[in-house]
């Protein structure tokens, strides 16, 4: 049995010194949660992180409650349809090549490969669609 302070590891709901009595088992959880929460905080500063490390960018967003507006939500869902719409004006092999690279996220190389041509083809095909794109979406005073 190890006696353990509450107030080091919850200083916040206990302001004053707060000692318990609790089983081997349970003071060996307090010191690796201790280590572990250490460890991290030493990654962080190792990777020079001073941001969450989480996967995905919106989960802190939405931790913290700053949802998108409905009105951000709804040009956001605006300009996707209008990206698939100019989308549509592309030749089928520019198409495919495009959503590849860039939903795929398949490489130039791959790509090249996967149709036996050049990357330097698949290179100048990708470009001249983001550029039909852009002509059609300014022309349509999207951006």
């Amino acid at each position: 049995m190890k006696n353990i302070n509450l107030r080091e590891y919850y200083p916040s709901i206990y302001p004053n010194d707060f000692y318990i009595t609790v089983s081997d088992d349970i003071a060996e959880v307090f010191r690796k949660s201790e280590n572990t929460e250490k460890a991290y905080y030493k990654k962080k500063k190792r990777n020079k992180a001073y941001y969450s490390l989480d996967a995905d960018p919106s989960l802190e967003s939405h931790i913290l409650g700053s949802e998108p507006s409905p009105m951000v939500l709804y040009e956001q869902k605006h300009l996707r349809m209008a990206l698939y719409q100019a989308m549509e004006h592309l030749s089928e092999k520019q198409y495919r090549r495009l959503s590849a690279h860039l939903f795929q996220r398949m490489s130039i190389s791959e790509i090249a490969h996967a149709e036996g041509i050049s990357k330097a083809s698949i290179q100048d095909s990708i470009e001249q669609a983001l550029r039909t794109i852009s002509k059609i979406l300014v022309a349509n005073s999207y951006i």
